[in-house]
């Protein structure tokens, strides 16, 4: 689509502006906030320039959208007498105030072994600086025209209960956390509220946090109201208090029992949780290409990344013609995970790495097998995202 675009782009007009993006659910917001209290103009210059650059840092957050009723602009009245008068044209004005008041790179510089690009930055910051500016002639763009603030067509209505604001939507990039960008955003709007003029509040009107906390509350409730309706259950039929307390005890063992994919790397074993896994394919090691520190290939027509365990965990292994990978993840988020042999499927129980100091990169936690062996398992969104954030998976810290 970008190809195609980029074609007929030169025959489109200039201030033409047009983005292309996958339609991927991080594209709706996750967050909104009006700003109430003031006029539509300055509610819009805050949300804006004040509090935009602040949400814009936290990380996960993909984008910060502002939309107002009224959006401040410097407004260029022309006066046809006096144009004509000295023989210029309306496109003659705008074309002089153009070319006086863009960024433009005007050249380099070499030093040090670095080179600057120097540009020149005439951008106008208030009306007298486009009334200043030289047209033809000598005569000033104020000689020609009335220039002042003003704002632009109302094209759109921007209100919070019934009243003029500033709506502040916030998008997440691909695989950020909903519920930590939630509170880190909180935490900044509380910081901004007693900076505000008087009478300028923030309220939230979105947030996609609470729905997912509501769905985990409910998930929660939901394994406590079934765990105590079963050992109800089972007092009712043996009518003996220890036994069934004894079997009361094995329901927190059942809930930490998954399906995986055991999977072997050189001397280490691997779980891959089977909810994760789309498919276990071979791959022909003259069919990958190289993307930073990793691998691509394409695969049932789009590019899905490789990741090399032995190279994640520093692991020991023979040179093998041909590669085995367990594909996780969905989407834009999937991988290929290449080990060296795929064992089958095992019920397993998850155990935490219990040491708080002591954290593994793409591991989520342990488990046993029947001999004895540790099995790492694997924490597949961890993965998805090393692809694109290129961590140091693998690595300890203390």
């Amino acid at each position: 689509m970008r190809a195609r675009v980029n074609q007929i782009q030169a025959s489109l007009p200039a201030e033409l502006e047009i983005e292309i993006e996958q339609l991927t659910p991080s594209l709706f917001p996750v967050l909104s906030y009006n700003l109430e209290g003031g006029d539509p103009a300055t509610l819009y210059d805050l949300a804006r320039y004040d509090i935009k650059p602040l949400i814009s840092r936290v990380p996960g957050v993909g984008r910060v959208d502002v939309q107002g009723s009224d959006v401040r602009e410097i407004e260029v009245i022309a006066d046809p007498a006096r144009l004509a008068a000295h023989g210029l044209t309306y496109a003659d004005l705008a074309d002089g105030i153009r070319r006086a008041i863009t960024v433009q790179a005007v050249g380099r510089v070499a030093q040090d072994y670095r080179q600057y690009l120097i540009v020149t930055d005439q951008e106008a910051h208030a009306a007298e600086d486009i009334g200043n500016v030289v047209v033809h002639g000598g005569l000033h763009v104020r000689d020609l025209a009335t220039v002042q603030v003003g704002t632009e067509d109302h094209v759109r209505i921007i209100a919070g209960d019934g009243r003029p604001a500033a709506l502040i939507n916030v998008t997440r990039q691909l695989g950020g956390n909903s519920l930590a960008i939630a509170d880190s955003i909180a935490r900044i709007m509380a910081a901004v509220a007693p900076t505000l003029p008087p009478g300028v509040h923030v309220k939230p009107v979105y947030d996609q946090a609470l729905l997912v906390r509501e769905a985990v509350s409910s998930v929660r409730d939901a394994m406590l109201i079934g765990a105590a309706l079963a050992v109800l259950v089972l007092l009712v039929f043996l009518r003996h208090g220890r036994i069934t307390a004894i079997s009361a005890t094995s329901i927190p063992l059942t809930l930490a029992i998954i399906d995986a994919i055991i999977a072997h790397v050189g001397n280490q074993t691997f779980a891959v949780p089977q909810s994760a896994v789309q498919e276990v394919i071979e791959v022909d090691p003259d069919r990958l290409r190289p993307l930073e520190q990793n691998e691509l290939l394409t695969h049932r027509g789009r590019a899905l990344p490789i990741v090399r365990l032995e190279r994640l965990f520093h692991l020991e292994t023979t040179p093998r013609p041909r590669l085995h990978a367990i594909v996780v993840g969905t989407g834009l988020s999937a991988v290929g995970l290449v080990v060296d042999r795929v064992a089958g499927h095992r019920e397993i129980v998850v155990k935490s790495i219990a040491d708080p100091l002591i954290h593994v990169a793409g591991v989520s936690g342990a488990t046993e097998l029947g001999d004895g062996r540790l099995v790492l398992i694997l924490d597949v969104g961890a993965m998805s995202r090393g692809v694109r954030e290129r961590p140091r998976a693998g690595e300890r810290s203390a």
